[in-house]
């Protein structure tokens, strides 16, 4: 009797303990299952969140959420690895303590666990902890795990979580770095997204108002300054017509022929003084300028405006009140002048002193031309000519200094009537700094452009070098399948599989290399290398290749005695000789290729000589680029992923040589490789 209560107990305590298991395995499962939908919501996330300090408290607040993580810590780090930024699901003093700590580089141990090791660390003793860690004092009930926000091998920072001891298996660990990964390659896209967000951060903080408008006069891009002025957010005015925020007679009278101007080539400059819902009764002075795409076709204008209001306040003080005039023309910053109908200065302001270094006698009653090289009097009185008293005129010139120099400047300049004399009012302003902007401006959308193109041409040659060996592998691995195959369709089908995978592992492989020639992982290791036996090597290999395409292959040993010995890396030396003969082979579909080398005993001189289809005169500085390839015609005509040769400039650097090429069009190209002996050592 008593041994069957025994064994009652035992299969009571196996029950509980079963049910015990259950239960855990239930909330193990809802705890992954929340996982899994926090990272949809990170992922949506980026779609409407570009600000990288919100986005990782955010992060944090999603993943500590009901049932998923319960602590949550990013530390983002900065290229040199020191303290950026630092977020978590809790704030309090213990978290200030740390990120002030951080930021005089002392890491909590979850940090540096991270650091030192790929892969997700897990910290399970309480010594690991450290005082002032957020978390550090779970780690007696709690599992606490550390890894590496990454993205192409460029460190963002650390992401730190702490889940229920009882959690903790393989499964969970390796959720919790797919859950790193995907962070770190939404970091990656903020990265992509670096030329646009710095070309908006320009135009943004610009204080005058800017706007990029299409040929059909509509808007693309505009900044904050220029929306305000009509009091409508930017979203709103982007993609529609300039025509529907100006007055009908404004838009058909001013505006639709000034930015006609524009789209015929010309610099349009004019004043407006209405039509702006936003500022009132202000005045603008608008410049239109042609936007030119890479071809020279205008497609666009770039729309630029400075606020006038006081500057025409000081032109009509000027005119109404002599006194006022005095006073306001001596403190302007602006260079302000009246000149004859004759173009001779009969005043000026101190500001023209200082900017030009001349004195008030240097100026007083001399001829425009002693300022101005772009005007003598006779040309000054012609253009004033025909002009009506009141008319502003606005117009760019060149001012000289005292010393020679020139600056650019916009002059404001409108013919007036002073003490009953026909005279010219002239405001002038130092543009200097304004067309630096510009220029800046311009430039920065054609970055943009371009590496929004060279990107997607990249992408598009890569899938096709990644897609068409795939294709290859996968067809005749089908058809091998088929019933009744013949031996030589069998041996032609093993033939083209091993084709199409080395093609796919010369691609993989370029792009590896240069991945880790960008991280700065690439190292040396120098010997003593056979000259010739690595030419014999390299001839061995490519010869049947060339007697099959029925190209004449020549080697060409000139290492004789001691100098046919170099100490180098023997590795890259040869990964540099096997990409030129690869692209040797490549573009030469008759005549022969020669692989040879010239020595002595302070250099070596490799060479590879083809008689294919040569480069182009105003490709030849560009061959050694990466991906250049992908922007070229020869990817419709020829496989790869113009990787190669950049490959091969990064290696002799790396093993202090010299890669040169010469080449005609339609005739051929050498390619030769230099080591010097002693630089080498």
């Amino acid at each position: 009797m008593q041994r069957e209560k025994g064994l009652e107990k035992v299969q009571a305590d196996e029950n509980e303990l079963n049910s015990a298991n259950l239960v855990l395995e239930l909330k193990k499962q809802k705890h992954i299952n929340q996982v899994y939908k926090n990272l949809r919501e990170i992922n949506r996330l980026l779609l409407t969140e570009q600000n990288r300090e919100v986005f990782i408290n955010e992060i944090c607040r999603i993943l500590s959420g009901e049932q998923g993580y319960k602590s949550v810590r990013i530390v983002l780090l900065k290229e040199d690895r020191s303290f950026d930024i630092a977020a978590g699901n809790a704030s309090d003093d213990e978290f200030e303590t740390l990120t002030s700590e951080m930021s005089k580089g002392i890491f909590p141990y979850c940090v540096v666990c991270a650091l030192k090791q790929d892969g997700v660390s897990v910290i399970t003793d309480r010594e690991g902890g450290c005082p002032n860690c957020t978390i550090s004092g779970e780690t007696g009930e709690c599992c606490v795990m550390s890894v590496r926000i990454s993205d192409r091998d460029q460190l963002f920072g650390v992401l730190t979580v702490s889940i229920p001891a009882e959690y903790e298996d393989e499964v969970e660990v390796n959720i919790f770095g797919m859950v790193a990964s995907d962070i770190g390659m939404i970091f990656g896209h903020f990265l992509d997204m670096g030329t646009t967000l710095r070309f908006r951060n320009i135009i943004e903080t610009l204080p005058q108002t800017f706007s990029m408008i299409s040929s059909d006069y509509r808007y693309l891009v505009l900044n904050s300054a220029y929306s305000e002025i009509f009091g409508i957010p930017s979203d709103n005015m982007v993609s529609r017509k300039v025509s529907d925020f100006f007055p009908a007679n404004l838009w058909e009278n001013l505006i639709k022929p000034k930015l006609d101007q524009a789209l015929k080539g010309n610099t349009a400059v004019f004043e407006v003084d209405g039509g702006f819902r936003g500022m009132g009764e202000r005045w603008m002075r608008m410049h239109y300028y042609p936007y030119r795409a890479e071809s020279g076709e205008i497609t666009g204008i770039i729309s630029h405006g400075i606020e006038i209001t006081e500057q025409k306040k000081i032109e009509d003080q000027l005119i109404n009140s002599e006194r006022r005039y005095r006073y306001l023309v001596e403190t302007a910053t602006d260079t302000i002048s009246i000149l004859s109908v004759d173009g001779y200065f009969q005043d000026i302001n101190s500001s023209i002193l200082k900017l030009t270094g001349r004195s008030r006698d240097e100026l007083i009653g001399k001829p425009i031309d002693s300022l101005d090289p772009n005007f003598s009097p006779e040309r000054f009185r012609l253009f004033w000519a025909d002009i009506p008293v009141g008319e502003n005129l606005t117009f760019e010139t060149i001012h000289r200094r005292k010393d020679g120099s020139e600056y650019p400047v916009e002059i404001s300049a409108r013919k007036i009537m002073l003490n009953g004399k026909k005279q010219i009012l002239s405001v002038a302003r130092d543009i200097t700094e304004r067309k630096h902007d510009r220029e800046q401006l311009l430039e920065a959308v054609r970055r943009a452009e371009e590496s929004d193109r060279l990107k997607s041409a990249f992408l598009a040659n890569m899938s096709h070098e990644i897609r068409t060996p795939l294709n290859g592998i996968l067809g005749f691995s089908s058809l091998l399948s088929e019933p009744d195959i013949s031996p030589d369709s069998q041996q032609k089908y093993y033939s083209m599989i091993k084709q199409s995978g080395n093609r796919l592992l010369t691609t993989i492989n370029d792009l590896i290399d240069i991945s880790k020639i960008e991280a700065g992982m690439v190292e040396t290791e120098k010997s003593a290398v056979d000259i010739n036996e690595l030419l014999d090597e390299l001839y061995s290999f490519f010869k049947p290749e060339l007697s099959m395409k029925g190209v004449e292959f020549v080697l060409e040993k000139n290492c004789r005695g001691d100098c046919a010995s170099v100490e180098t890396d023997r590795g890259k030396l040869y990964g540099i000789l096997m990409n030129l003969l690869k692209n040797a082979v490549k573009f030469t579909e008759r005549g022969s290729i020669t692989l040879g080398c010239n020595c002595t005993s302070d250099e070596v001189k490799f060479y590879v000589k083809d008689t294919g289809i040569g480069i182009p005169a105003d490709k030849i500085d560009t061959v050694f680029e990466r991906f250049m390839q992908a922007d070229q015609s020869l990817t419709k005509s020829y496989e790869g992923s113009g990787l190669g040769l950049s490959i091969c400039r990064e290696y002799s650097a790396l093993i202090s040589g010299k890669i040169t090429v010469e080449s005609e069009y339609g005739k051929g190209s050498v390619f030769s490789l230099l080591i010097d002996r002693k630089q080498g050592a």
